[in-house]
């Protein structure tokens, strides 16, 4: 028997069907930054080529849940949630995951290595809902609702674990996070 292990390269953005990310500003830099500095770095042991098959797995997880999830699936077929693909706000680019048009609710979807004991609303999943919020303020809704595949459950036992939540967020949340995300911006001179 001969034996040898071919290379597998993977790219993210082939996983995606998010239409090409432009140049500029994006919420992702600038609330990936402000958590560093919060919480520290999140992929600190992770190479390049590695944090590509993390990304895949997100990517992979969005599409599975468009064909999987009957509630997602069928308003997909239906025309009631959209992509709306990237747009600018205040020099910020952005790509949320969904539109529900039957609730204009925003529907954002992730794939985590995290445990699911944490809690939805701690310090763990802190830039999700930086993310979330921000999503909101830019397309003029306070409701959002998160769709998480745990990979590895809780970290004890469980298996994969796959969870939802539904988001009701006040004008100033979604204000406050906005400002915070605009500010550090432009202390940075990215805007």
């Amino acid at each position: 028997m001969q034996l040898s292990e071919l290379a597998c390269p993977f790219n993210s953005a082939d996983f995606s069907d998010a239409s090409t990310r432009s140049s500029g500003l994006h919420l992702s830099t600038i609330i990936r930054e402000l958590d560093r500095a919060a919480h520290g770095e999140r992929y600190n042991a992770a190479d390049a080529a590695t944090r590509e098959l993390y990304f895949a797995v997100g990517f992979a997880w969005e599409q599975m849940l468009e064909q999987v999830f009957l509630d997602v699936a069928l308003k997909r077929r239906n025309g009631e949630l959209i992509r709306p693909g990237e747009f600018h706000r205040d020099g910020i680019a952005m790509s949320p995951d969904a539109i529900d048009l039957t609730d204009w609710a925003l529907e954002e979807y992730k794939a985590t290595y995290l445990s699911s004991a944490h809690p939805i609303d701690g310090p763990k999943y802190w830039h999700w809902l930086v993310q979330i919020k921000c999503y909101c303020y830019a397309i003029g809704t306070r409701r959002a609702r998160l769709r998480v595949w745990y990979i590895v459950g809780d970290w004890r036992g469980s298996g994969p674990q796959a969870k939802a939540w539904q988001f009701e967020f006040s004008d100033r949340d979604l204000e406050e996070a906005w400002q915070m995300v605009s500010n550090h911006a432009r202390v940075k001179g990215w805007i």
